[in-house]
Order: structure tokens, then sequence, then C-alpha cells
């Protein structure tokens, strides 16, 4: 994590205190180095972490049952990080060798044998992946410039575009030239929304009205410097530092870029932050597309919380020319507030003003206006 991230799971850990004790393991920390990290350097004084000592028969195995679920990975992710934890698992299995185990795969009769056990199968039963998507990670890792490992780490490049960049391309840099051609392709559409253009600024009666629900905005993950000059929240993400591949902690407020694949990347985003506990309240605008499986996703994901459909379009901010903030065109669409959290009742109170509210008790819809 960088220190931006630390400091801000710092104050997750000072409101809500620290939720998964940091697991020792022969004296050294095996699982929650970015916790102690948090606790030792920006938590306040006198903070002491919760230390839990494991002693697991597979080491590597246990950090992945703490860790893979937690981090929301797509499945060539998953793919890329079992090829990183390759190693670990050899080690693992020579040593069960050299302590007398045997190898896996008995005779199975007629002089046929199962193929033999190999370590590349427990990295992707581990990481809930393909051996494939492990041997074409490797390869990748093992052929691929630094920057173009970085891209398929951090879900911006699939592992399929990745292993056909390094066999047409063996010069590395090279490779980075792909990597960044297909970044700007990626923010050329990002860019694009309803009408065209990504910078929607949000009207700052629903800020103040988000704020009112909240207490505050820890963390805008869509947004950009000018952006900020409005909303203040505390931690933000822009394209640059892409927020799609950092934690989202705390109270979140997301307006996001509404073209497609974009709006559902940051849809999905926030209902795995929301499912992992990372973020503990959080409000979501969208534009009303309710036929859309994204849109039914975060009914379903805050299905015990509330939604507020708004009565008439929200006419978006843009900068001027001269740098004020000035109402657009009213989008094609209309929009909704999704809410994450336990404070339905003041959310209603407060976005009744705007739109119908909708709150979901379980298999129970209640609608008021």
């Amino acid at each position: 994590m960088s220190d931006d991230e630390l400091k801000a799971l710092a104050t997750d850990i000072d409101t809500n205190g620290q939720q998964y004790a940091i697991s020792l393991y022969q004296d050294a920390i095996l699982d929650g180095r970015n916790r102690w990290l948090a606790i030792t350097r920006f938590c306040k004084k006198n903070t002491k972490p919760l230390l839990d000592t494991v002693n697991p028969e597979s080491p590597i195995a246990f950090v992945i049952s703490r860790n893979e679920k937690r981090r929301h990975l797509n499945s060539e992710q998953r793919g890329y990080c079992a090829a990183r934890a390759l190693p670990f698992f050899e080690a693992e299995a020579k040593k069960r060798m050299a302590e007398g185990g045997k190898q896996k795969g008995a005779p199975i009769g007629a002089g046929l044998e199962k193929p033999p056990h190999r370590a590349a199968d427990d990295a992707a039963r581990a990481f809930d992946t393909s051996p494939r998507n492990v041997q074409r990670a490797k390869s990748v890792k093992d052929k691929g410039s630094k920057k173009l490992n970085e891209a398929v780490a951090q879900g911006r490049l699939s592992l399929g575009k990745a292993e056909e960049i390094t066999k047409k391309y063996p010069d590395k840099a090279k490779q980075d030239a792909q990597v960044i051609n297909i970044a700007k392709s990626k923010n050329a559409t990002r860019v694009k929304g309803l009408t065209g253009e990504f910078e929607w600024y949000t009207p700052r009666k629903y800020l103040d009205a988000a704020i009112a629900v909240m207490g505050a905005i820890d963390l805008d993950p869509a947004s950009s410097e000018r952006a900020q000059e409005h909303v203040k929240a505390k931690t933000y993400y822009t394209l640059e530092n892409n927020g799609l591949t950092k934690r989202w902690l705390g109270r979140v407020f997301l307006n996001p870029p509404y073209g497609m694949p974009t709006i559902r990347e940051f849809v999905n985003k926030m209902i795995e932050s929301w499912q992992s506990g990372d973020m503990r309240e959080g409000i979501l605008l969208t534009n009303n597309a309710t036929d859309t499986e994204w849109f039914h996703n975060v009914l379903e994901a805050c299905s015990a919380s509330a939604l507020c459909l708004t009565r008439g379009r929200i006419s978006f901010l843009e900068s001027s020319s001269d740098g004020e903030l000035i109402e657009k065109t009213s989008p094609t669409h209309g929009q909704a507030f999704f809410y994450f959290g336990p404070n339905i009742d003041t959310f209603a109170e407060i976005f009744s003003g705007f739109g119908a509210i909708l709150i979901r008790h379980h298999s129970l819809t209640q609608m008021t206006a």
C-alpha cells in the first residue's frame, strides 16, 4: 500500500477497530503486513496491534486463503497471482519429497497411471483458477516487461492480450509501448459518457445531502483534481492513479463515468468493497438504467438498504472557460442514488426531497415518495 492508502486504513482502524488479526509464523509476519504498518506508523498513539500466532501446514496456502477472497480478483488476475506463488508451492512439494512424502498419482490399472501431481495444480486450486491460466501467466511473468506485468496484475490488461504481446514483441521496450498505447485507448473510451464527455460534476446540494447522511466523504474513487475543489473528499483517485486498482475504505461517494464498460467496473468495485467490509458506508449516483445487469447487481448488493429515483434529471456541472462551474444540458437519462449502510432512515428522510425512495427488506420492497 502507498502511504495514502495506509493512512486511510489507519483512520478506519481508529474508527472501527482492527477487524483481522495479524498472523505471526515463526516469529515473523505471515499475513497482515499492511495492517502492521498502518497501526505502527499512522494509527493513534498507543494503539496496539491484535496478533495471532499460527502454525499452518502450508504457509502459502494459509496466506492465500486469508487474502484471495478479500482482493476481489478476476480469474485472470488470480491466474497471475498463482503463477507468482508457484515457486512457493514448488518449494513445499520438494520439501515433502525430501521428508519422504510420496508423489501423488497412483496406478489405476491396465498399465495406466494418473498423471503426476503438479505444484501448478495446487496453485491453480488455491486461487480458484485454471491450470491453463497459471501456465499463461507464468509465460507472461517470465517473458513480459515490468510494465506489462503490472498491467496484468492490476487487471488493466488480460492474460490473453499480454501473452499475445510477449509473442509478437520479444523486445520489452516495444511491450511497454504497447501497454501505453492500450491504456491511452482505454482512457479515450472511458472519458466518454452518455453525452460524450467525462467531467460531469455533481451539484453541491447532492454532495451536501450525502455528507448529511454519512457524516463525511472519506473517498471519491472516480474523480479529478478539478472535481476535488468541489467535492473535497479526504482521499480521491483519478484516471492517472486508477481507483479500480485501489482499496475503497470508509465512507465512499461515487459518481462513476457513465460509459460502458467503465460504469460496470466501478459499480462492481463498489459492490465488492461493501461486501468485503472495506467500505462501511456509501452512496452511488448512476443513470437509472433499470434494464442493465449492473443496475440489478447493485439492487441485490444493497438489498437491506435504500434507493432514490430522482424526480426529473440532474443538471450536472461542467467547468467553463473561465474555470467556473456551470450547469450542463440535462443528460438523456434520469438518475438514481443507491445507499449502502446502516442509516437508512436518515437517507430516506434527506433524499426524499429529490425523488421516490425504495427501501428493500430482504424479499419485501416498500416504496415511499
